[in-house]
């Protein structure tokens, strides 16, 4: 069967794909969203339903033009007056117009060489079109030479049962096309791919430059009139009285198996893709609104059916893919005031029985999708990050305000293709478009190019604009994306910060930002008995602990970055309603947004239902009006210490006692002009750090008293009343303290890992002295800070059980103590020295002590550097 009618009129699929990077969205979990603004239309919109993609001089098996339904169509359903066509204007005056959006007659006309005003552009079968766009930048100009023209329809294969759509001729890999989008064995009939070029500007507009906000304020203009496109300026604008706004997300589930790699599919053959209904996917029938609620959209008005008001000659033949006859349905409806009548489809749906409820669907929408995504110049080897689109109906994608891909007009699925580092190399939106002038200030390009880890906007604009299917298909796997606006506020990840009190703050990142009530109502639960807003979970053994945050402080820090909206939180981590029993939080642990509710299965969660409310003036939501509905989890992924000091001197002196000269006057090894003392740190330490720096420092920094050297070699000594261990080239300190004059320099850090610690010397004129380097490795901090006990501290990271020792404090007291001795072993003489030193941290997950919990820490590299004077005068012994 050749058919010539459309089938999937509305067929979208849009692929953001990254070729060989696997890294994929900066958002946690197994769903990656982007924002999307869904404006609602009815039928009757005059831009709408005028199946002008389906040429209108259609003509019967023989050859006779059939509009016999034309004229009741447009005069009275039922002896009411109907949203119709005018048989002479729609059909007679506007023919040529028609000819513009995608058809048959378009692409005869184009390979005639008679299409002169006509600008619909045939797609060749490599995905390029046939003629070059002037609309998009000359690097964007791709084109194909003429040739076979690129065709979609009903494949001859089927999915099972199923019937599917897709490519019938489509060549090579040079363009993505999705699952279901290409026919293996063939097609029973298929229609060329024509688009119409040059319906908008090339640059969007943005109301709100000054503030950073790409999402709210854009706009995208008309360049020309084309393709029923009459009163574009109302497709994604709000105008009361025309179209209702949803605000939502578009979440993409991930590629089971593909790490990095997330894909959404919805298609003919699987009832296909609507923002604004709710779908039983086992019976294809409507059963509710998405999205907001029925007050921002118009609600279903449409059948998801291809049915024109006149004969073609497929009409008594078409079925849907389930393979169920649908003329007697499209009669019905065209007798009941067709597509363009807002209220025939419920009544066609009522009327019709479970046919009629399957195809029941709010179609006539726009959708503006908006991402914020960073550019990484090491992600475009092999081929670079690529956005692969292919879809019908008008699509029209920007980069930075500026036109990357033009795919207007109602037609069958076309495809486009943008690479990243064409964009990046070329300096897509630099030196041209709305954001050119705040190109260089912003930090996206320099140098007129795109700058290496530089974020940039990408827009998304489509109308679904005629019935029987609605399709999307997005394949991402995009290095990094901001977290999205307008979603359910979900905890993304948190991240620990041990405080100098031995408290937590953690770091909440959250999906989007709440609303100040919800803010208010988290802060003022710490005076509750009974709502406990944030709760967190710990597995242990089969079941999942379930504890719950008593907040003293939850506060917006004003930071949006690529992994959410940024929250500070601190509090009591409770075990029951009481908050009698405390835990410390502790990497591995998930936590969630709490919300009205009694039922969680206790075949998983401990606990769980001592914390349940079920005051919804309570439940948390988003500016955007977005509440909490479900338990989402994010595990907690990071832990670090705030530890008060890094690098300090330890005595204010610059009288010192002699130092004997060491060696034989050659250069010194690196290790051999310093030494260093390292004494584990008690519990008490973890939560008072700076008072007990302040009342221990002196004593736990001094050297030896003359005469009692402490010895190296991995054995701990007992110096000042605690134990110390020494790091020495030689077998035993050589400073010393005289009467609390100490013979070496100190400087004295805390360090909760194993380090790496430098040390150079120069006089007050730059000239070199010494240098000192010393290492403490991983199995010689790890015995430093152990208890000697058998216990241990654990975790589950990232799926992977994971256990430590148990410590003292898990910290050490560090003292790095200089010998006032050039490299070549001789003394220094009396004067000013500048110290300059490097510590570097090296990462070991390791347990801390927390007033007598044990947590697991994960490590961390951390380097810290400072500079010091300090003057040094010899004195007598």
């Amino acid at each position: 069967m050749n058919q010539q009618g459309k089938i999937a009129t509305a067929a979208v699929s849009v692929l953001l794909g990254v070729i060989g990077v696997s890294s994929a969205f900066a958002q946690s979990g197994t769903i990656a969203s982007l924002d999307v603004i869904v404006r609602d239309f009815q039928p009757g919109h005059s831009d709408f339903e005028n199946f002008s993609e389906e040429y209108a001089g259609y003509e019967d098996k023989t050859g006779v033009a059939k509009m016999t339904k034309m004229g009741p169509y447009t005069t009275a359903c039922g002896g009411t007056t109907c949203v119709g066509y005018d048989a002479v204007d729609w059909y007679q005056t506007k023919a040529a117009y028609h000819n513009w959006c995608g058809n048959k007659a378009s692409d005869a006309l184009f390979r005639k060489g008679l299409n002169a005003g006509y600008p619909g552009v045939a797609i060749n079968t490599s995905g390029n079109p046939m003629v070059a766009n002037p609309y998009l930048p000359a690097y964007l100009q791709a084109s194909a030479a003429v040739g076979d023209t690129l065709k979609y329809g009903e494949c001859s294969d089927k999915l099972g049962s199923i019937t599917y759509r897709g490519y019938a001729n489509k060549v090579g890999g040079t363009f993505e096309s999705g699952m279901n989008s290409t026919c293996l064995s063939g097609a029973r009939w298929s229609n060329p791919v024509i688009y119409t070029p040059g319906m908008v500007q090339r640059y969007l507009t943005f109301d709100n430059i000054a503030t950073g906000d790409y999402l709210n304020g854009v706009h995208i203009l008309k360049a020309n009139e084309r393709c029923d496109n009459s009163n574009f300026t109302q497709w994604f604008e709000d105008v009361d009285g025309v179209n209702k706004r949803t605000e939502t997300t578009l979440d993409i589930p991930a590629v089971t198996g593909q790490i990095g790699y997330y894909e959404l599919n919805y298609n003919y053959s699987n009832g296909g893709y609507f923002p604004l209904d709710s779908i039983d996917p086992a019976t294809g029938i409507r059963v509710g609104y998405k999205a907001n609620s029925e007050s921002t959209q118009f609600g279903p008005q449409s059948l998801s059916i291809f049915c024109p008001p006149y004969d073609y000659e497929y009409a008594s033949d078409q079925t849907d893919y389930l393979g169920q006859n649908t003329y007697s349905l499209c009669n019905l409806w065209l007798g009941n005031g067709g597509p363009r009548n807002p209220g025939a489809a419920q009544v066609v749906a009522g009327a019709s029985g479970t046919l009629g409820l399957q195809h029941l669907r709010n179609y006539n929408f726009t959708m503006m999708g908006f991402a914020k995504f960073k550019y990484r110049a090491a992600n475009q080897a092999n081929g670079g990050e690529v956005f692969d689109f292919a879809g019908d109906d008008d699509m029209w994608i920007f980069v930075d305000g500026v036109l990357a891909v033009d795919l207007g007009g109602t037609h069958l699925s076309a495809p486009g293709k943008v690479n990243v580092k064409t964009l990046a190399d070329n300096g897509h939106g630099c030196a041209e478009g709305p954001l050119a002038a705040t190109a260089e200030t912003d930090g996206r390009c320099s140098g007129g190019v795109w700058k290496d880890n530089s974020w940039h906007y990408l827009h998304f604009f489509y109308a679904d604009r005629q019935t029987d299917g609605s399709n999307l298909y997005i394949r991402t796997s995009i290095a990094e994306m901001a977290a999205t606006t307008f979603g359910q506020p979900r905890i993304l990840h948190g991240e620990l910060t041990m405080n100098d009190n031995g408290s937590f703050t953690t770091a909440l990142f959250v999906s989007s930002q709440l609303s100040q009530p919800s803010v208010d109502n988290i802060v003022n639960s710490g005076t509750s008995s009974s709502y406990f807003p944030i709760l967190d979970i710990r597995k242990n053994g089969a079941k999942l602990d379930t504890m719950a945050y008593k907040v003293t402080g939850f506060s917006y820090t004003g930071t949006h970055t690529s992994e959410g909206y940024v929250y500070t939180l601190t509090g009591n981590l409770c075990k029951d309603m009481s908050c009698s029993v405390t835990a410390v939080p502790a990497v591995g642990d998930s936590l969630t947004f709490n919300y009205p509710t009694t039922i969680v299965d206790p075949s998983s969660f401990s606990d769980y239902n001592r914390f349940n409310y079920s005051d919804a003036n309570l439940q948390i939501a988003s500016v955007t009006g977005k509440a909490v509905t479900g338990l989402t989890w994010g595990a907690i992924t990071k832990s670090t210490v705030k530890i008060i000091s890094q690098t300090l001197p330890t005595d204010s002196t610059i009288d010192r006692p002699v130092f004997e000269p060491i060696g034989d006057g050659s250069t010194l090894p690196n290790n051999a002009t310093g030494e260093i003392l390292v004494s584990p740190l008690p519990m008490e330490f973890t939560i008072a750090q700076s008072e007990w720096l302040k009342s221990n420092l002196s004593t736990w920094t001094t050297s030896p008293s003359v005469g009692s050297a402490i010895v190296a070699g991995g054995t701990a000594n007992s110096l000042n009343g605690h134990s110390t261990y020494l790091l020495s080239s030689t077998a035993s300190s050589k400073c010393y303290n005289q009467k609390g004059a100490e013979s070496c320099m100190s400087i004295a850090f805390v360090a909760e890992e194993p380090f790496q610690v430098s040390v150079r010397v120069f006089d007050n004129l730059g000239h070199f002295i010494s240098q000192y380097q010393e290492t403490l490795n991983e199995s010689a901090f790890a015995a430093a800070i152990s208890d000697g006990s058998s216990g241990t501290c654990s975790a589950t990271v990232n799926g992977v059980a994971k256990s430590s020792p148990a410590v003292k404090s898990g910290f050490v007291l560090a003292t790095v103590k200089m010998y006032p001795v050039s490299q070549t072993g001789h003394k220094l003489a009396t004067g000013p020295y500048i110290y300059q030193v490097s510590i570097i941290q090296k990462p070991m997950d390791h347990c801390v002590n927390v007033n007598g919990s044990q947590t697991y820490m994960l490590g961390q590299y951390n380097r810290t550097y400072k500079s010091m004077t300090r003057g040094y005068r010899r004195i007598g012994k």
